[in-house]
């Protein structure tokens, strides 16, 4: 089928290169300048991508060794039953409850607070947890496929932000250049007929 949309392609070279006919106008030309800003700023958001990915990965990973320094896994010892899971419309697979439990800090002092464990965990259970310098409850440092989730999240999203402001940037031009163009054609119209064309 002619004019289908596998011909855009080739519709779109044409538009980058209107040359030098007589039909190529004023805003053919400045829609093939605006094409190809668009296409350049799309080929950018590969490096801008890649930038801002290694630099959230150094950022991240710069982090995770910081936290690996401050933070030591230790054995806590849970006191009494944890509670059942609470009723939910949409049970959870990984759900758990919170339970009393002690751990021993750095300078032989018990502590005593309530951890994040399975559902009915029976007291006496030993379950691992993370503590910081101070020996207080924390999380574990970040892992490798936290950091490297973050570093493709910040990658994806500055190219996507590079190909939607190329993408909207173009498509804002066109919308102002068909405006010029028919307000050209309603000029040549009248010029060409006479009489002023119906609005």
């Amino acid at each position: 089928m002619r004019g289908g949309s596998g011909n855009w392609p080739a519709r779109q070279l044409r538009l980058l290169r209107p040359g030098r006919s007589a039909l190529a106008r004023r805003w053919d030309r400045i829609e093939a300048v605006l094409a190809l800003l668009a296409i350049g700023l799309c080929l950018a958001a590969i490096p801008v991508a890649a930038a801002a990915g290694a630099d959230v990965y150094r950022e991240q990973s710069a982090l995770a060794r910081q936290q690996g320094l401050e933070r030591h896994p230790a054995i806590a010892i849970i006191q009494a039953d944890a509670p059942e899971a609470p009723l939910t419309d949409i049970p959870s697979a990984d759900e758990q409850v919170q339970a009393p439990a002690t751990w021993t800090g750095a300078d032989g002092l018990d502590r005593t607070a309530p951890i994040w464990v399975e559902p009915v965990t029976p007291a006496g259970s030993a379950q691992p947890i993370w503590l910081d310098r101070n020996d207080d409850l924390t999380t574990a440092p970040a892992g490798r496929a936290t950091v490297l989730g973050s570093a493709v999240g910040a990658a994806l999203a500055a190219g996507i932000c590079c190909v939607a402001a190329a993408l909207g940037g173009l498509a804002a031009g066109r919308l102002l250049l068909n405006r010029g163009r028919a307000a050209s054609w309603t000029r040549e119209w009248e010029r060409f007929s006479g009489r002023p064309s119906r609005s």
